[in-house]
């Protein structure tokens, strides 16, 4: 018994292969032998085979309908077995399908100064209809609210699936911040980081000043001051 097609393929992980095995049962001279029972089993890598056993026609040829590769990228094999003969074993590839869905991976809600980058630079995780990662999707990271800038927009994805921005800046106003990464195929996904205001830098006369009174005597408006930071941002908590 040889392989008489269908080895060597490669297809969509939990996709069939385009040409299903078949095998050629022959006598010790050549001569094709018909009737012959061919059961097509999986030997590694998961999927599934349809039409087995197999009965060899008038020229030796016993052929399954179909051959499904599984659910994660990587070898595949398949043995057809008769009784008398050696076992001919199939072998094929899976490969990682189009890119299906899109996650946050790294670096959402974090906390930094205003006007400062976030500790961790966000990061996203690309992965086909079965969970698996997906290489070489681009990715472009994009500043949707808050204002601040992004280093390293676009970033392809790695051998995990994963693709980090460069860095994102915040807004020089303390609050809210959102970051947007987005790729063809799959649904966007958002950041989320506050601005928090930064060390004092200066304090500032708001209320008070340049009163008169009699000696002795309390002024009329309790003198007030704000303490900023370096972008103008109010900080709280100073004595």
């Amino acid at each position: 018994m040889s392989a008489a097609a269908g080895d060597g393929q490669t297809a969509t992980v939990g996709t069939a292969v385009t040409t299903a095995p078949a095998v050629r049962v022959s006598t010790s001279d050549g001569s094709p032998i018909s009737g012959v029972s061919v059961r097509f089993t999986v030997q590694s890598g998961g999927g599934s085979v349809a039409g087995s056993p197999a009965i060899t026609d008038a020229q030796g040829i016993a052929r399954i309908t179909g051959w499904t590769l599984g659910s994660t990228p990587g070898a595949n094999t398949l043995a057809a077995t008769t009784s008398g003969v050696s076992p001919v074993t199939f072998s094929a590839t899976a490969m990682t399908g189009a890119a299906k869905s899109m996650a946050i991976q790294a670096g959402d809600g974090q906390t930094a100064v205003a006007g400062t980058q976030v500790p961790t630079p966000p990061a996203v995780r690309v992965t086909d209809g079965g969970g698996n990662p997906v290489p070489d999707v681009e990715v472009v990271f994009a500043v949707a609210s808050g204002g601040g800038t992004v280093e390293g927009a676009t970033a392809a994805t790695d051998g995990a699936g994963v693709a980090t921005v460069g860095g994102w800046t915040l807004s020089a106003q303390a609050g809210g911040n959102e970051l947007t990464a987005t790729a063809e195929g799959v649904e966007p996904v958002s950041f989320t980081a506050t601005g928090a205001a930064g060390p004092p830098a200066r304090i500032l006369a708001t209320a008070g000043d340049g009163q008169s009174a009699p000696a002795g005597s309390a002024v009329p408006v309790p003198p007030t001051v704000r303490v900023e930071d370096a972008n103008g941002n109010p900080v709280a908590g100073v004595a």
